[in-house]
């Protein structure tokens, strides 16, 4: 008997509740639909004025940093090399090679040899014979 009350009284709970439930759901998928609505007028209004729809991102703020810094050094031409340097964060990359060999090249051997001669021709270097040669 105690078994049956404990479900009967769940399922009363679940009908006198889930109305709330309903109730709860329908309000909260209102307020979204609105909030989409809102957004989205929020954000054609904003690209068509040249803005980013979803703001700015940290990135953005710091490479606009970046960018007015430059273009003030660059206004400014009081500033030194030296100053401009020690104030930039950038490296430069080394635009030249240092040659590790000085020495002049080896002359090209211009005799050919067994190794650059086909099969035919060698046949017949070896039939020309003058005598000069032991």
């Amino acid at each position: 008997m105690v078994g049956f009350l404990k479900v009967f009284l769940q399922g009363v709970l679940y009908v006198v509740l889930s109305p709330l439930i309903v109730a709860t759901l329908a309000v909260y998928g209102v307020y979204c639909v609105f909030v989409f609505i809102y957004i989205a007028i929020r954000s054609v209004i904003v690209f068509f004025m040249g803005g980013t729809p979803l703001g700015d991102l940290p990135e953005d703020v710091e490479a606009k940093r970046i960018l007015m810094q430059r273009a003030e050094t660059q206004a400014d031409p009081t500033q030194t090399l030296a100053n401009a340097i020690a104030q930039s964060q950038m490296q430069f990359a080394q635009n030249f090679y240092a040659q590790q060999n000085n020495q002049p090249a080896e002359p090209i051997n211009e005799e050919p040899t067994t190794e650059d001669v086909s099969v035919d021709e060698e046949v017949k270097i070896e039939e020309y014979d003058d005598g000069l040669t032991d």
